[in-house]
């Protein structure tokens, strides 16, 4: 504990003043509905967010605790590394409690803590409108939808960031936010640093530090904002290298989007399963059949088949796991995107191996296999990289009928353009969804597209 205090304070003292006069804990208590009358936070705030809480704690924090006591392999000091993780700092903190450290890592960017005391009164309003908004999604599911993060960074002005939402759920946890400071991952990937940029400068706050007291013992927070596939670690060594150090440690995986489970990741995904000790995962984490080879799994709750947003070929092995073996436990909370069968969770330790070189053949075969599986690529507005995939996306769009409301629609076609499954997420209009499902026919994929993977799921936001 001495040397993580020294530690924070020699971080502290190298960055440097702080970007805002306002103490970070008054931010965070502030955000966090604890300081009705400060800085003009308002009683009906500190109401939506209290009461936001309260129902996240009774219905999925609460269970989440004691379950995590009892099954999972906390061991007070660590470092825990959470990849997809985007704000949810809760999630990691009440699986691993007497963690030293948290590495978040995900790829919306962080921002300089929000100076609530200098906002004109009626800008303080809508901010703290869309804060409650966010923190009120966030209790009642569970997690963030990367389209309403990526959304809210793309408005212009203000607006509530990762770095908020971060000191808002530290002071509800209980924590004393003692800093916010800017990092960034070192030159030579072994860990972060301060970041050198002026501190006015957005750039500068693209990764963040939360420094944090709990009944006198330091914890430190890391977001590090990161393209985690392959593409994004090959453009930055450091980064790479940095993940490859962090998987080393306990990892969590939830509401990933069944990323880990893509070609496109195979980087962390194998440092993952060559070096973390264990693993706690929803079905979106690493696929179980890879999983299995160096893990020993236990299985909770209930698993058939993938949300209906994701191909229902993802973790195809966990389902048959789930079907087959007789020794799947219960679990009595949501977790991840809530599916008609329930929520489902795997505990994975790693399986001590007296000849680690044979494990790790088996290991490179299966993940071999498992690389020449049938390939999906995925295409939406934020996806498209040429005019070609921007025009195919304006021809399936032209195709779907019109909507009533705010709709997502997610359509999954072969080669030739058959369609082989589809969903409607978010919109009421029900004769759309019905129309959709019965569409048997889209124009064929651009080459670009086409030569990537055997089918290609479109996904359009319809208004």
């Amino acid at each position: 504990m001495r040397v993580l205090v020294v530690l924070m304070c020699a971080f502290l003292a190298f960055a440097g003043p702080a970007v805002r006069a306002q103490p970070a804990d008054a931010v965070a208590r502030a955000l966090a509905g604890r300081d009705a009358g400060q800085a003009g936070i308002s009683a009906d705030h500190a109401r939506r967010v209290s009461e936001a809480w309260a129902g996240y704690e009774r219905n999925i924090g609460g269970p989440l605790r004691q379950w995590a006591a009892a099954e999972v392999d906390a061991v007070r000091g660590d470092t825990v590394f959470y990849p997809f993780s985007g704000p949810d700092f809760p999630t990691v903190n009440l699986l691993y409690p007497g963690a030293a450290r948290y590495v978040l890592v995900a790829n919306q960017y962080a921002n300089a803590p929000p100076a609530l005391d200098k906002l004109e009164a009626g800008r303080l309003v809508q901010y703290l409108d869309s804060y409650a908004r966010h923190f009120g999604f966030y209790a009642q599911i569970g997690f963030f939808r990367t389209n309403d993060l990526d959304r809210e960074a793309a408005r212009a002005g203000l607006r509530v960031g990762v770095t908020d939402l971060l000191m808002g759920f530290a002071s509800r946890l209980d924590h004393e936010v003692v800093s916010v400071e800017p990092i960034q991952v070192r030159a030579d990937g072994a860990d972060v640093e301060p970041h050198p940029g002026p501190r006015a400068d957005a750039a500068t706050w693209r990764s963040v530090r939360l420094v944090l007291l709990r009944a006198g013992r330091g914890v430190l927070v890391d977001y590090v904002r990161a393209d985690l596939s392959d593409g994004g670690l090959a453009r930055a060594p450091a980064l790479r290298a940095f993940v490859e150090r962090m998987a080393a440690h306990r990892t969590v995986f939830k509401a990933a989007s069944h990323l880990p489970q893509r070609p496109q990741f195979a980087v962390l995904r194998a440092a993952v399963l060559a070096r973390a000790p264990s693993i706690v995962q929803d079905e979106t984490g690493i696929d179980y059949a890879l999983l299995e080879e160096a893990f020993d799994v236990t299985l909770y709750g209930r698993y058939a088949r993938a949300h209906h947003l994701f191909s229902s070929a993802m973790n195809r092995s966990l389902a048959d796991a789930y079907r087959d073996r007789g020794d799947v436990r219960p679990l009595g909370f949501r977790v991840g995107y809530e599916k008609r069968p329930g929520s489902a969770v795997q505990v994975a330790m790693r399986r001590e191996a007296s000849d680690i070189h044979v494990l790790e053949r088996r290991v490179a075969a299966r993940m071999e296999r498992y690389a020449a599986r049938p390939k999906v690529v995925y295409l939406s507005r934020g996806l498209a990289g040429t005019p070609e995939e921007h025009a195919y996306l304006d021809a399936v769009a032209v195709r779907l009928p019109q909507s009533r409301g705010a709709t997502v629609v997610s359509i999954m076609v072969d080669r030739k353009g058959a369609v082989l499954d589809a969903s409607v997420d978010k919109g009421s209009d029900e004769r759309l969804g019905d129309v959709v499902r019965r569409m048997d026919r889209m124009p064929v994929p651009p080459a670009s597209v086409a030569s990537r993977g055997d089918a290609v799921v479109v996904t359009l936001n319809l208004r």
